[in-house]
C-alpha cells in the first residue's frame, strides 16, 4: 500500500484525520507534502508511524509550514524507532524548527539507513 499526497491544501484538521487513517499494517511507502500544517499534524503523524509495521520508505516535506521543534521531535523519534524503515527524506526548509528539533534529527543520523536525506531550514 502506497500513499502520496502532494500540492494539497491540507490543514491541521485534515492532517490529523490523515494521520489517523495512515495507521495501517500494510502501508509500505508514505509521501506527504504538507505546507499548511503545524506541530499538531506532525505530532499526530509521528504517533501513528509506530503502527505502520511494514513502512520502509517515507518522504515528509513540511517546507514553509508552521512545524516547530515539537513536531520535528515527534517525527524524528518515530522514524528512528521504526524497525523496517530504511529510506527517509525529511524536508523542513522555511519552518520554525530550531535547536531541540535539530537535536532530535541528529539522532536519525546515528541509525544505519539505506537512504537518509534531511533538508533543514536554510
Amino acid at each position: 500500500l502506497f500513499l502520496v499526497l502532494c500540492n494539497t491544501r491540507v490543514t491541521d484538521v485534515g492532517g490529523r484525520a490523515l494521520a489517523a487513517g495512515v495507521q495501517s499494517n500494510s502501508l509500505q511507502d508514505l509521501s506527504l507534502v504538507l505546507q499548511n500544517v503545524t506541530d499538531g499534524t506532525a505530532f499526530a503523524l509521528g504517533a501513528c508511524l509506530s503502527s505502520c509495521v511494514k513502512l520502509v520508505k517515507i518522504l515528509l516535506d513540511f517546507s514553509s509550514s508552521q512545524i516547530g521543534d515539537e513536531g520535528a521531535v515527534s517525527i524524528a523519534r518515530s522514524c528512528a524507532e521504526s524497525s523496517k524503515l530504511n529510506t527517509v527524506k525529511l524536508s523542513l526548509s522555511g519552518t520554525q524548527v530550531s535547536g531541540q528539533g535539530l537535536c532530535a534529527i541528529d539522532g536519525l543520523l546515528r541509525k544505519p539507513w539505506r537512504t537518509l536525506t534531511i533538508d533543514p531550514q536554510p
